[in-house]
C-alpha cells in the first residue's frame, strides 16, 4: 500500500539555493526598515521561522537570522544546545528549508 502525497516533491539543491537567496535578501532587509515592503517580507520570514518546530527554528535562527556570516561548522558545533553532528545538522536544515519553502511559496513570496 501506498500513501497518497499531499506534499509536493522538489529538488532540494534548488530549494537550499533558493532559501539561501531569501535569507540574503532578508539580512539586507534588516539594514533598510524604513521602507513597508521589506518590513513585510522580513516579518514574513520571521513568521515562517516561528512555524517551524523547536530545533529547526533555533538552526535557521542561529545560522541565517541572527549573524548572516556565521558558518555551519559553528551553528553545529557551538550555537546548537547540545552540539549536533553534520548529518544531524545537514537533514534538519533540510527539512527546515522545506518547510519554509512550501510556505512562502503558498504567501507568493517565491514564485
Amino acid at each position: 500500500m501506498k500513501v497518497k502525497s499531499v506534499i509536493p516533491t522538489v529538488d532540494h539543491k534548488k530549494v537550499a539555493k533558493v532559501m539561501r537567496g531569501v535569507f540574503e535578501q532578508y539580512d539586507m532587509c534588516k539594514c533598510l526598515t524604513d521602507n513597508p515592503e521589506y518590513k513585510a517580507f522580513k516579518e514574513a520570514i520571521d513568521e515562517a521561522v516561528k512555524s517551524l518546530n523547536e530545533v529547526e527554528s533555533h538552526l535557521i535562527s542561529e545560522r541565517y537570522l541572527i549573524d548572516f556570516y556565521r558558518t555551519d561548522l559553528r551553528v553545529y558545533t557551538v550555537y546548537m544546545e547540545p552540539p549536533i553532528s553534520k548529518d544531524t545538522y545537514t537533514k534538519v536544515r533540510k527539512r527546515a528549508f522545506h518547510k519554509m519553502f512550501l510556505s512562502l511559496r503558498d504567501q507568493g513570496i517565491i514564485v
